[in-house]
């Protein structure tokens, strides 16, 4: 496991190094004081806030303080000028800044924020969401959750060939790779190293194709297949002596000089393996003693010692000896200190995630409170709406009985009216005539019914009972009136209902 870790810091390293967004680029150092004398002249707008990001792109893997600062100060001014992209890259290389730092709660936090403002930006920031979750993925990779960080890597190879961006998708492939190696996985990974070798030998990229060519050697190496190990592991060591990359030089000695030793070790009577062993060890040895690598030092340095011991060379096997064994005690100190950032690193992590899911909760009851609001004002309304509809209605029913109050009055009145005027003619008019024949049937000779007189007689009781027959029907026709004046009154108050 030690080989692979070698390798995939290195890569890490190197990938962290070109990840900025290509329009953003950093400047080599003799630019960096004209950036920062150009922005002291510059006004509040776009330009102030990409040159902002170059000077923090610059300090990221230099001065974390001074990269920090002038991210904040890009993040500042891009806020204010409400310029979205510009706080979506600002956040990203906070991020980048606070990662190498190696506060990895506050780079996912800062890289987390970026993603959501380029989601926010829609499809026309693809590759800038591609560059975040391939940081995210980055990030999670350095905290050990591989799955996490296969999972961030994969989604931004998705964006990426979408964009068909081939730089990057060649460093996505090979970060999927790393994963799979630390997993186990030897297959998947040398099948994604070569997707990306494809890649950086089309772009003839001499880093992407030198590191792509140790990461497959040292599978080869941990699976004990030396000689495509050595293969590879020759091919990346001429690219890395032609850039002259000395800490990749010593790792690639490193590595070349162990597959001879386990060669010899396997085949004990070939000694042109220990004496090429030594050779190659020796001098990663020397290169990194001379960058002061203290762990390519003490490992190789180590298996050097082994391998002097196996010439009985003691001399140079006590002096390696002790030559790693002071490389050791400066590592356990360092990698004490490491687990103590590691430790802390995770409790802030544990903190951070416990106060996302704390406002995450808050956000939620927020919510819950503004539906119940809107709910309950929503109710109030139906009620009042209720409320009004039936006092509306009231009142046209009691307009209603009041109006048919007022008409039925008047009809009893025009009623009353006329039975009085039928009860005085029934009084007055219908008495006169009656009496009038009942005073002439007096007068009437029923003994003998030829008397003169009794002609006379019913002629006068017929004149009066046509007379009295004419009083009954103006009676009989006011009651018809008054009847049919009734069943309007009803009809009308009915249409109006």
């Amino acid at each position: 496991m030690k080989v692979i870790q070698r390798s995939i810091y290195l890569v890490l390293l190197w990938l962290m190094a070109i990840m900025g967004p290509s329009n953003l680029c950093a400047q080599e150092d003799p630019y960096i004081d004209s950036l920062k004398k150009a922005v002291a002249t510059l006004p509040d707008d776009s330009t102030k806030v990409n040159l902002l990001w170059d000077i923090s792109n610059y300090y990221f893997n230099r001065d974390n303080a001074s990269g920090i600062q002038y991210g904040q100060q890009s993040l500042a001014l891009a806020q204010q000028l409400s310029w979205l992209k510009g706080v979506g890259w600002a956040y990203f290389i906070l991020g980048e800044n606070y990662c190498f730092k190696s506060d990895l709660p506050m780079a996912l936090d800062q890289h987390f924020k970026a993603l959501k403002v380029f989601e926010e930006l829609g499809n026309n920031e693809l590759r800038a969401k591609g560059k975040v979750l391939d940081a995210i993925g980055r990030t999670y990779l350095r905290m050990n959750k591989f799955d996490k960080s296969l999972e961030y890597h994969l989604a931004s190879l998705k964006l990426l060939i979408a964009v068909q961006d081939s730089m990057l998708i060649a460093t996505s492939y090979g970060n999927i790779a790393n994963i799979y190696i630390i997993q186990d996985q030897p297959i998947q990974a040398i099948a994604y190293y070569n997707k990306s070798l494809k890649i950086f030998e089309t772009m003839k990229d001499t880093k992407g194709i030198s590191n792509t060519l140790l990461n497959i050697g040292n599978i080869y190496l941990t699976r004990k297949i030396y000689d495509s190990a050595l293969i590879y592991s020759y091919k990346s060591l001429a690219l890395f002596e032609a850039t002259s990359m000395k800490e990749s030089i010593s790792i690639n000695k490193g590595n070349i000089g162990q597959c001879y030793l386990e060669m010899y070790l396997q085949k004990p009577e070939n000694k042109q393996y220990l004496s090429q062993a030594i050779t190659y060890l020796k001098q990663s040895v020397d290169v990194s003693k001379e960058i002061g690598q203290l762990d390519n030092v003490y490992e190789f340095g180590k298996m050097l010692t082994d391998a002097y011991v196996q010439t009985k060379d003691y001399k140079n096997a006590f002096a390696t000896f002790a030559l790693f064994n002071s490389a050791r005690d400066s590592l356990f100190n360092a990698e004490n200190r490491v687990k103590v950032t590691a430790i802390e690193t995770q409790r802030d992590l544990l903190l951070r995630e416990r106060d996302m899911q704390i406002e995450t909760l808050k956000a939620k009851n927020k919510k819950n409170e503004r539906l119940i609001f809107v709910t309950g004002i929503a109710l109030l309304l139906v009620v009042i709406g209720i409320v009004a509809y039936r006092l509306v209605k009231v009142l046209r029913t009691s307009k209603r009985l009041a109006k048919e109050k007022k008409k039925a009055m008047a009809h009893i009145e025009h009623q009353s009216t006329v039975l009085t005027e039928i009860a005085y003619t029934q009084s007055h008019d219908i008495r006169g005539p009656i009496s009038t024949i009942l005073g002439l049937l007096e007068l009437y000779n029923y003994e003998q019914s030829t008397d003169q007189l009794n002609n006379e007689l019913v002629s006068g009781i017929a004149e009066v009972t046509a007379r009295l027959d004419k009083i009954v029907t103006e009676i009989v026709n006011k009651e018809n009136k008054l009847m049919e004046e009734g069943k309007e009154t009803l009809n009308t108050d009915e249409t109006e209902e």
